[in-house]
């Protein structure tokens, strides 16, 4: 361009000298100078024009700033509005401009940043004469920043966290954490060593592994997990992967990149937790599975809901036969200790465990304080869990803390309660089946006394009365039928007998209470005991068959009598878990304990040899036991047990 710019004083000699050196000065600087008037012209632009806009600085004269050929754009690519130039900013406003960036097409160079700052140039009025602007190509710089830029972006949404460590410990760079789980709160740790900020119990390796990456020379790496301690106290697991670029730009120092791996951990632990307490639940209800009564399960089942679920307050209560009252078995040591003795539950009585039993509902109990119908206002149980073991029983866990219990607490105890109710009903099937093969060797037993009775007792009879009556017949002597009539009435007498026994090795399956006192007294009326002395110690009542368990009595008083004499006294009485009936005769000898309820046993010539038999089958008909040993007065002592009182 060179000129002098228009409207502008012919310069005096000195003025051209300094106006040469001007123009030298803005030759050698590396970027577009324009000198813009109030209107808008370009009235001045040096050599670097062509490089920038695409024009000379001749061309570059005849255009205004706004000229549609340069199709100037925000940096994003949108077009900019005439108003928003920094060319129109300055003019418009008075105020510079600095480094305002836009793109322009260039003719040679296609689409090129350029970066714009300006001055005004005011009149000696104040007002604004034109504005001079230096423009500069920025387009390498630009993509380079905008790389950067995206670069970041991508760390700040990285779920790995990067720091850079200098060989002293000390984190010089440490990267954002946007892009990390919101969940965890990594510290800012740049300035300070982060071993403090490592678990203590993982503090020493991680110490250990930096020293080592230090001698390992450049470029070693080293993987390793750790805790970490967040702002608010609490730790998280994180994995780390460390290499040694001390030395080496632009990382020079330990770059470390670390990962939440704090919910993979948590699932490990609970992956862990879980296969124990799978473990566990196998052994422990392979022992339910080996237990071979109601309690013993019970106390098996107890112990697995202290070692497989880790609740230390439980209890296991099991239902009666007939399903009307729960009846405490097993409690663990903490809750005896706050509880005490466990309570009964039925139908008559308040409480919370009935109610559950009752309509088969697992229940959930956060604050007792706020619950009506417990059968203990004054429990230290805060939150309970109730569940019900079908219509075997019912477990109950207790805390003294409100809302100790959440709703997998409740399904993990359901899920046990299930077993155990199989076990139960295992148990019970068990029972049934050995009842049945009871029965039916009670039955055999009863066709072989049968079978023996007739084979045995009553073809001796036979033998004895077709003898005399033989002799009777040849001899004409009527006195030799005698010993036929007793042989016939001893016959009856065994008929009778058997009849009985074949009656009573039935299984009772009905039941009723029955006042012992009451069947007694109906007993004496039946057995020849004139001279005897009958003392009931205990009157209670009992549930039973009150015909069979009448045979039970007159067998015993008759056996009583009949080997006592006259003057014998009998007692009955209760013990723990039943009857017995003690007498003052002369008692039954160790060695015939074992044989005295056999069929035929008698130690008398008139004896069938088998009330003793038709009492034990009554009792085990019952369901009971009977053994005999010997009275405080030296007598015999037969003892019922198993008996259930009302």
């Amino acid at each position: 361009m060179g000129g002098i710019p228009p409207g502008a004083d012919a310069p005096n000699q000195g003025d051209r000298g300094r106006l040469h050196e001007l123009q030298q000065v803005l030759k050698a600087v590396p970027m577009t100078i324009l000198r813009i008037d109030a209107d808008g012209r370009i009235v001045y632009a040096n050599e670097h024009a062509q490089k920038h806009l695409g024009v000379d600085s001749t061309e570059a004269t005849n255009r205004t700033y706004d000229d549609t050929a340069w199709e100037l754009r925000a940096t994003d690519g949108t077009p900019i509005a005439d108003e928003e130039l920094p060319f129109a900013r300055v003019i418009a406003t008075g105020e510079p401009v600095d480094g305002l960036r836009h793109r322009i097409q260039h003719p040679d160079r296609g689409d090129r940043v350029l970066e714009v700052s300006g001055v005004p140039v005011f009149d000696d009025a104040d007002e604004i004469e034109s504005a001079v602007f230096a423009i500069r190509d920025v387009t390498d710089q630009h993509e380079r920043e905008q790389e950067l830029e995206r670069y970041r972006e991508f760390l700040s949404q990285s779920p790995d966290i990067t720091l850079v460590i200098d060989e002293d410990g000390v984190v010089q760079y440490q990267s954002g954490t946007s892009g990390v789980d919101t969940t965890f709160e990594h510290p800012e740790l740049v300035g300070e060593t982060p071993f403090e900020y490592v678990h203590p119990d993982d503090r020493d390796r991680i110490r250990d592994d930096f020293e080592a990456l230090l001698t390992a020379g450049v470029e070693s790496t080293m993987q390793t997990e750790y805790r970490i301690q967040q702002p608010d106290g609490t730790y998280r697991w994180l994995a780390g992967r460390a290499i040694n670029y001390l030395g080496m730009d632009p990382v020079d120092g330990i770059l470390v990149v670390t990962r939440d791996i704090h919910q993979r951990k948590v699932t490990e632990t609970k992956l862990g937790r879980y296969e124990r307490t799978i473990r566990e639940l196998q052994e422990t209800t392979q022992r339910l599975l080996e237990t071979d009564d109601p309690e013993s399960a019970a106390i098996v089942a107890l112990e697995g809901i202290k070692s497989v679920f880790n609740f230390s307050t439980s209890g296991i209560w099991l239902a009666n036969e007939d399903r009307t009252r729960l009846d405490p078995i097993a409690m663990s040591e903490q809750g005896a200790s706050l509880i005490g003795s466990q309570p009964t539950y039925a139908a008559d009585t308040e409480s919370l465990s009935w109610d559950a039993y009752e309509s088969q509902t697992a229940t959930r109990i956060d604050d007792m304080t706020s619950q009506h119908g417990r059968a203990n206002p004054d429990t230290p149980i805060r939150s309970e869990l109730i569940v019900p073991i079908g219509e075997f029983g019912l477990v109950n866990i207790g805390s003294t803390a409100v809302g100790d219990f959440s709703d997998d607490d409740l399904r993990s105890v359901q899920i046990w309660s299930n077993t155990v109710e199989s076990a139960l009903a295992r148990l019970e099937q068990i029972n049934q089946l050995q009842e049945r093969e009871d029965a039916l060797t009670r039955e055999r037993d009863r066709l072989d006394d049968f079978a023996s009775i007739i084979s045995h007792d009553l073809r001796n009879m036979l033998n004895v009365a077709e003898g005399h009556l033989g002799v009777a017949k040849t001899q004409e002597d009527i006195s030799k039928l005698d010993p036929v009539d007793r042989a016939l009435s001893r016959m009856d007498d065994i008929m009778d007998d058997t009849l009985t026994l074949a009656r009573q090795g039935e299984t009772v399956d009905e039941r009723e209470p029955v006042d012992i006192s009451v069947v007694i007294a109906n007993c004496l009326n039946v057995i020849d005991s004139e001279g005897a002395t009958f003392n009931i110690e205990d009157e209670c009542s009992i549930m039973a068959d009150p015909d069979r368990l009448a045979h039970v009595f007159e067998n015993l008083f008759r056996n009583a009598v009949d080997h006592g004499g006259s003057d014998v006294t009998v007692t009955v009485g209760r013990t723990d878990d039943g009857l017995y009936v003690a007498d003052t005769g002369p008692g039954v000898s160790p060695e015939d304990r074992d044989t005295i309820f056999d069929s035929g046993y008698t130690t008398r010539e008139e004896g069938t040899g088998l009330g003793l038999r038709i009492v034990e089958q009554v009792v085990e008909a019952h369901g009971w036991s009977i053994t005999v040993t010997e009275s405080e007065a030296g007598g015999a002592r037969f003892e019922i047990s198993g008996v259930d009182f009302v």
